[in-house]
């Protein structure tokens, strides 16, 4: 995309200003799986969508990139999101051995808990099949999983607003990552107002958090955060960190996955059958939930910045130069697979676990990186769906996919909502 005109790029920056995630779909579209650069006013930022590529980038084994955080960190510190090198792994050993001691039965028990509780709420709030938007319910859930399983704190203690205020904060910072400063919106815009309105309920949230914090389970994970080294780490960020690590984007696959079964009704009842004939399990789930996340990959794109001049192949990057992991376009660029922008979960082989499925497709990341929650949020997810499968039917009206909105994750913009019906 180099060398374009004038009015060219001016259409290239309107379109990324207008919907980010929709821009990487149209470049896996016109470029499959070719590496481009965008126009000069994004300062030569190079977008990968070339699996192989991707997967040199992200893996880092010639330490050419670091992650790139922009505008992260100056709206919200220092934190595992933005730190790199020792002052990362340090935060990691904070929190890592608390993500990983979850059972996969207790993450089943508890996941299935609150989805099924989730379900019954969003069954209440449209008693005659009424469309109900579903995307709140989802994000309370996975975040009262989280504090249940990982924080070790109660869940009524967060406002119910907190995900909202959360991803009022990361729509505009992501939009600053993205976005040349000649585009970004002033202070007086909704979208610049609504995330300083989210910032300061996010700091009362967590002082009372922290004014509770003696009353909650011995050595909970936000008591680990308050007593770590205050030279290298900043709480407030590293909490919100954290949550939105833990609930965000797990709330986001559950929601596209949910909206992908409401377009296949057949595919609901498949799965069913295969739930009562295994005890539970369903081959087909996984390939379902898989498939669902190749399409809509929860976060569409990671950063990085080289730290010199490096060569991979035909891939020339300068030092100082952006990089953009365009997962969306990894996953549907690659030429060989037949009909990539196709809702078609039998591409992956009847072994297929959940795990290798989504590892091929990169939709936890790739490298040293790579989701540290990965196989927690698996089995929240397939527990999430489950529940839900089992107590409702759904459908949906929408024949698109509509408009979409990257703040945190990747979501349908104005939410998805769906016609239940109950099961039982």
């Amino acid at each position: 995309m180099n060398g374009t005109s004038a009015q060219a790029q001016s259409q290239v920056m309107q379109a990324l200003r207008a919907d980010p995630t929709s821009f990487l779909y149209s470049l896996s579209r016109s470029h499959p799986g070719k590496d481009l650069v965008l126009p000069n006013a994004f300062g030569g930022l190079r977008v990968i969508q070339n699996p192989a590529t991707a997967q040199w980038v992200l893996s880092n084994k010639d330490k050419v990139f670091e992650k790139y955080v922009g505008f992260h960190k100056s709206a919200l510190g220092r934190s595992r999101l933005t730190a790199d090198g020792a002052d990362w792994r340090y935060l990691r050993d904070i929190s890592q051995e608390r993500i990983l001691a979850p059972s996969s039965s207790e993450i089943a028990d508890v996941a299935g808990k609150e989805f099924a509780a989730a379900a019954d709420s969003l069954l209440r709030a449209a008693p005659e099949g009424d469309p109900v938007l579903i995307d709140d319910a989802i994000d309370v859930a996975a975040m009262r999983v989280l504090c249940r399983l990982v924080f070790k704190i109660p869940p009524d203690m967060l406002s119910n607003t907190l995900a909202q205020n959360l991803r009022s904060i990361f729509r505009l910072t992501t939009m600053a990552n993205w976005t040349p400063s000649a585009l970004m919106p002033d202070s007086d815009t909704d979208i610049a107002r609504s995330a300083q309105a989210g910032f300061q309920q996010l700091q009362s949230d967590f002082a009372r958090l922290r004014e509770n914090n003696s009353g909650f389970a011995e050595d909970n994970l936000l008591a680990r955060i308050l007593n770590a080294d205050p030279e290298r780490t900043d709480p407030l960020a590293e909490f919100a960190t954290l949550l939105v690590a833990g609930y965000e984007t797990t709330a986001s696959a559950i929601t596209w996955i949910l909206f992908s079964l409401a377009r296949a009704p057949s595919l609901q009842e498949a799965v069913r059958a295969e739930l009562g004939q295994n005890d539970g399990e369903s081959i087909l789930l996984h390939r379902i939930i898989a498939e669902a996340l190749r399409l809509f990959p929860p976060v569409p794109a990671l950063g990085r910045i080289a730290n010199r001049e490096a060569i991979k192949g035909d891939l020339r990057v300068q030092r100082g130069q952006r990089i953009v992991v365009s997962l969306v376009g990894v996953n549907l660029g690659k030429v060989a697979q037949e009909k990539p922008f196709a809702f078609h979960p039998d591409r992956f082989a009847q072994d297929d676990t959940t795990r290798r499925a989504l590892t091929s497709a990169m939709s936890f990341g790739h490298g040293q990186r790579v989701c540290p929650g990965a196989n927690f949020a698996i089995k929240e997810i397939e527990s999430a769906v489950i529940a839900f499968l089992q107590r409702l039917a759904f459908r949906i009206d929408a024949t698109t996919i509509g408009q979409i909105e990257w703040g945190i994750s990747m979501r349908r913009k104005n939410g998805t909502q769906l016609r239940l019906s109950s099961l039982t």
